[in-house]
């Protein structure tokens, strides 16, 4: 599961105040008491790591969890024979590896930065003692799990009724708020974090199938497609695609 030689230096320690992170609101973290806000706050270890980095690998023993602070993390799955599949993707107040955690097992999925993403680790203890003082924190991991499972239903069911053209469809207007600009002209450019692999991995769809997708919207005037980078003429286009029921 590591990759190594990609990125060989560590990733940097940086600082962030818990007092201040506009993501805790919106967090399991948001109800602590200023108390344990203040003992988050001095024990936590905040990095930056680099895309392609590794914030915990399948397999690991684990130690603590993973809030994300900014950016995109990849959650991955490999199986015996080493194929690996993209799970899903993490953004900015949401938290990393707390299913491991919980379990009291080894890590069963691999985490790595997609874009340059900066990450607070909470070490087991930590995590413990704040989940003995809060019983509410608990409640809301729970209910996170339950909104987790909720939606990977929903990705099998895209993947079993939904054709690939729309299932890529949805993919891109979810990422247009995070990683789209508008220009003035109505011309959405969108710059992908994941690489047309890693597309396919969480569309559940072979590479070759989603190059010929591509190149079928491409033809069709709906987007158009360089690299990571995806030009999107009409927004209106793209939103039919996903509003168009599939045929017989």
């Amino acid at each position: 599961m590591s990759r190594p030689g990609r990125f060989p230096s560590k990733p940097a320690r940086v600082s962030i105040n818990c007092f201040t992170c506009q993501n805790r609101d919106r967090s399991e973290w948001c109800n602590l008491d200023p108390s344990d806000v203040k003992v988050l706050n001095e024990r936590k270890l905040c990095l930056a790591y680099a895309p392609g980095q590794m914030l915990y690998e399948q397999g690991e023993a684990c130690e603590g969890i993973f809030v994300i602070e900014q950016g995109t993390v990849a959650v991955r799955k490999a199986d015996k024979f080493g194929n690996t599949v993209l799970l899903r993707l993490c953004h900015a107040g949401e938290t990393v590896g707390y299913r491991d955690f919980l379990a009291g097992g080894s890590h069963t999925t691999s985490a790595d930065a997609l874009v340059n993403s900066t990450v607070c680790r909470i070490g087991r203890g930590e995590v413990r003692a704040l989940l003995d003082r809060n019983p509410a924190l608990g409640l809301r991991f729970v209910q996170r799990m339950a909104q987790d499972l909720e939606t990977a239903e929903d990705a099998i069911l895209q993947t079993s009724a939904l054709p690939v053209r729309m299932r890529l469809a949805h993919l891109l207007l979810m990422l247009k708020d995070r990683y789209g600009t508008m220009g003035d002209d109505g011309v959405l450019k969108l710059e992908l974090p994941l690489a047309r692999q890693d597309i396919a991995a969480i569309l559940g769809a072979r590479p070759e199938t989603i190059a010929r997708t591509l190149h079928a919207l491409e033809n069709d005037g709906v987007a158009r497609f360089s690299g990571r980078t995806v030009i999107i003429p009409d927004l209106d286009l793209l939103l039919d695609e996903v509003e168009r029921l599939p045929g017989p």
